[in-house]
């Protein structure tokens, strides 16, 4: 695909998740198109200075809602922004991450990882799968993880919830594709967000990056606009998808499930306990 994004899909986007990270990624890369956008994210202040410097960078329209995408609610708040919009693009990168037992965290915790990992993922892709089969054309896109194609220790609850995401979007695929809706679950790997830089330290050397199949935030962006079309599910690269064949080939479940105690992405806690 070589897009012009907003002749193919229309003049706008909506990034939720979008403060940081990938999510300010896929925006900067949306608005290189001349793509006008709507970002939502928690952090208000963090968030405007991503709306600034998209707009002094590329001249396009950024508009921002500082909102929970947790909140049971928030698709009201959302609709009254995107209204009076020609909403032509879609990503929803927002995730409540898990880094402990299931057992040992919060029942809270779970609750609000369901509302953010699945309920919500589904209500705007409800609400705004709709407004694009009416319209006959449109992207929507949520961001999946390859963690979710298969049980994590540690991490239980993280990878069923990308998982579900992932199921999420080959239906949906299958059932917008004829209305002129491209749906892709995007199913990212390890990628050196300053959540990431934060908890794993050794992804901001380039070397690292390279040997653990660590990207940037923006070779993922990139990568995306690039397969907006090729669903239902897309790898940020090649080698991505070329190594989760290999270890679906090679491993049994069991093997797969052991492994990610081990991970360097691994919670703190759980390597030495899932080893024995």
């Amino acid at each position: 695909m070589t897009p012009d994004l907003a002749e193919r899909y229309g003049p706008w986007a909506l990034v939720c998740g979008a403060s940081e990270g990938l999510g300010a990624a896929i925006a900067a890369a949306y608005a290189r198109h001349g793509v006008n956008l709507v970002l939502v994210a928690r952090r208000h202040d963090a968030l405007e200075a991503t709306a600034t410097a998209l707009r002094s960078d590329h001249g396009v329209e950024v508009r921002t809602l500082a909102a929970d995408l947790a909140a049971e609610d928030i698709w009201t708040r959302i609709e009254h922004a995107i209204d009076a919009i020609d909403l032509g693009l879609f990503v929803y990168n927002a995730c409540e991450g898990f880094r402990e037992p299931f057992l040992d965290d919060s029942l809270e915790h779970h609750e609000r990882g369901i509302t953010m990992n699945c309920r919500n993922p589904a209500v705007f892709a409800w609400h705004i799968g709709r407004r694009m089969r009416d319209r006959g054309r449109g992207s929507l896109v949520i961001c999946c993880s390859m963690g979710g194609m298969g049980g994590q220790v540690g991490r239980a609850h993280y990878a069923a919830g990308k998982a579900y995401e992932w199921i999420l979007c080959e239906g949906l695929w299958g059932e917008l594709r004829d209305h002129g809706v491209d749906v892709l679950g995007y199913l990212i790997g390890t990628t050196a967000t300053p959540n990431l830089l934060r908890s794993v330290p050794v992804a901001a050397d380039p070397a690292k990056r390279a040997e653990l199949f660590i990207q940037t935030p923006e070779e993922c962006a990139a990568h995306l606009v690039e397969v907006l079309d090729q669903g239902p599910i897309a790898f940020p690269s090649e080698r991505h998808a070329a190594l989760m064949e290999a270890r679906r080939r090679e491993m049994t479940a069991a093997e797969r499930v052991l492994s990610t105690a081990t991970s360097y992405t691994a919670p703190p806690g759980v390597t030495g306990q899932a080893a024995r």
